[in-house]
């Protein structure tokens, strides 16, 4: 699959819609060791005047240990046709499964954070914060004794400076050839290949 680096100024999606209604798959780890795991909660905006990521991992899940020692994670959005691929990891976890075995075909990109070959979009960052949920900080009670009964553990969030934004060729518009939603862009674009 080939992809554009476009500036992630020019990141054009529906913030309110890219995890909750979309999905992604969250990725920390090394070509050599790595695991992801499907999210539906996260976010993206703007922090210490850095375009920012934000997502949250609850210290059960495998995940969690890549997060902590990683320096850099990627979200990697998919098309409707891979749906089956994120239940797949939503459903099993990386300690006991290979999660390649639905077809998901890992790639290391130019920072040398993991990704996905058959990703439609990838989000690249640097990790530059953490911090655990605490039951006293809640506001409203009723989010955590709905989100969180019994013992169930609280997430940590993690903040992440976007440094690349990877659009895949295969949907950028006829009209639009460097993804960034301005035909008149002038942004500098980098034709980006891995394989995996």
């Amino acid at each position: 699959m080939e992809f554009y680096d476009i500036d992630p100024k020019e990141l054009d999606l529906q913030p309110l819609d890219i995890f909750a209604t979309d999905w992604a798959l969250l990725t920390a780890g090394t070509e050599d060791s790595w695991n992801t795991m499907t999210i539906g909660w996260g976010g993206l905006g703007t922090l210490w005047s850095q375009p920012m990521a934000t997502v949250y991992v609850r210290p059960d899940r495998h995940t969690h240990g890549f997060m902590e020692e990683s320096d850099r994670f990627t979200i990697s959005f998919f098309g409707e046709d891979d749906r089956e691929k994120l239940n797949f990891c939503g459903a099993h976890s990386g300690r006991d499964t290979d999660k390649t075995a639905c077809g998901l075909q890992p790639m290391e990109v130019d920072d040398g954070a993991i990704a996905f070959e058959d990703a439609e979009l990838i989000i690249s960052c640097r990790k530059v914060y953490r911090s655990d949920f605490e039951p006293g900080k809640f506001l409203d009670a009723s989010i955590l004794a709905s989100r969180y009964p019994g013992e169930t553990p609280l997430h940590t969030a993690y903040w992440g400076i976007v440094e690349h934004v990877y659009v895949a060729e295969s949907i950028l518009d006829d009209e639009d050839e460097c993804g960034c939603g301005d035909d008149d862009c002038g942004c500098e674009h980098h034709h980006h290949h891995d394989e995996a």
